[in-house]
């Protein structure tokens, strides 16, 4: 099975995972307190986000039809690395990996698949041109 890199678009993969394991190793994380738990749900949207960029990274195969099949291939990869986010985290003073983060992790790289390909409305929000100041489009 090849998977083929789309043009430049895997540097957004590349670079929310870099900045994930970066600040996965931080001492202690600064953000806002809402008034209520939202870990878990940093987490679920996090990865979600990732898991999109993956999608929008690689052109799949013409063998792999299957958008389950697509779905669980980029599932497997960002529970990976929700995983070893977690394994970095153990190792790092004043932090702690939980099992529920990366379950955390991974639903919502399976959720943000399944959105990704069974609602097209979604794709085509993220297709939009993004304008500059000088007229100029460019697609993300």
């Amino acid at each position: 099975m090849c998977i083929r890199l789309n043009g430049l678009r895997y540097v957004w993969f590349v670079l929310l995972v870099a900045t994930i394991f970066i600040f996965s190793g931080a001492d202690e994380i600064r953000a806002p307190d809402p008034g209520f738990q939202y870990d878990k749900l940093a987490h679920f949207l996090v990865f979600g986000l990732i898991a999109t960029a993956l999608f929008r990274s690689f052109e799949f195969p013409d063998n792999m039809r299957s958008c389950w099949g697509r779905i669980l291939w980029v599932t497997i990869i960002v529970s990976g690395v929700g995983g070893l986010d977690e394994m970095r985290q153990y190792f790092a003073d004043g932090r702690t990996a939980e099992i529920a983060d990366w379950l955390a992790d991974t639903l919502g790289a399976l959720v943000a698949s399944v959105v990704y390909v069974y609602l097209p409305f979604y794709r085509r929000i993220l297709e939009l041109p993004v304008k500059f100041s000088r007229g100029r489009c460019i697609r993300l």
